[in-house]
């Protein structure tokens, strides 16, 4: 496990990093973000102070989903660099090392190593996010898109795709997108496109995000049987 705050790890999944990968930690030092931006600091220094996305929001007359999109685009940009030293600073305050002497040691900001071990307070935790599911699955059944269900979620949209492509949380029924039918059907997305899309063939979709069709897995298995009367690349009616 990441010696990062819970919260840090989070952003960083999010974004598509594992803190404890080696290589991704590297990569993320290949983005040669050393130096510090006034600005990254400045807010996340704003947002631990405020205590919560929702009253950053306010002051700044945004949305809680497009402050906290800000501040972890910002946390990453701070964090990354130092990623492969955060282990060594979690050691040092385990054994009782002030955060002052610990950035001295680490050439940082104290604000930053109490970034990366204390995180961001006031994100939902687990237990949080276990009562705000209800309410997600609700308008993930209506086939409301995917930035209302991150809203009930209290997390950015980004967060809410990365965790649905993960594992890491799980809304049933599955929508499906055009290249999730082609990979199904063991076919390219051009082809796919040029066998059904373009004949006519594929039923009207179910949904949108951000104008990409979705289709329920019910449609989806409806398509299957639709194949064998239009003479298409036959899709199986069930995921192997």
């Amino acid at each position: 496990m990441s010696a990062a705050h819970p919260t840090i790890q989070e952003i960083a999944h999010a974004a598509g990093w594992d803190l404890d990968d080696p290589q991704a930690v590297r990569q993320l030092q290949a983005h040669n973000w050393r130096d510090v931006v006034p600005a990254d600091l400045e807010l996340v220094v704003a947002r631990v102070d405020l205590g919560s996305d929702e009253a950053l929001g306010r002051e700044q007359g945004r949305r809680p989903s497009a402050a906290a999109q800000l501040v972890d685009y910002a946390v990453l940009r701070l964090i990354a660099p130092l990623a492969h030293e955060i282990p060594q600073w979690r050691a040092w305050r385990d054994a009782n090392e002030p955060d002052e002497l610990i950035a001295a040691k680490a050439g940082t900001l104290d604000a930053i190593v109490r970034l990366a071990l204390d995180g961001l307070p006031g994100r939902p935790r687990e237990e949080v996010l276990e009562q705000q599911l209800v309410e997600a699955a609700r308008r993930w059944r209506a086939g409301e898109d995917d930035r209302r269900v991150a809203a009930a979620l209290e997390r950015s949209v980004e967060w809410f795709r990365h965790a649905l492509k993960v594992g890491r949380l799980h809304l049933p029924p599955d929508r499906l997108r055009r290249a999730d039918l082609a990979r199904e059907a063991g076919i390219g997305l051009a082809t796919f496109d040029g066998a059904w899309s373009r004949r006519g063939v594929l039923p009207p979709p179910d949904g949108k995000d951000s104008n990409v069709s979705w289709w329920w897995r019910s449609t989806r298995r409806y398509m299957g049987h639709r194949d064998a009367h239009a003479r298409l690349p036959t899709l199986p009616s069930q995921v192997a």
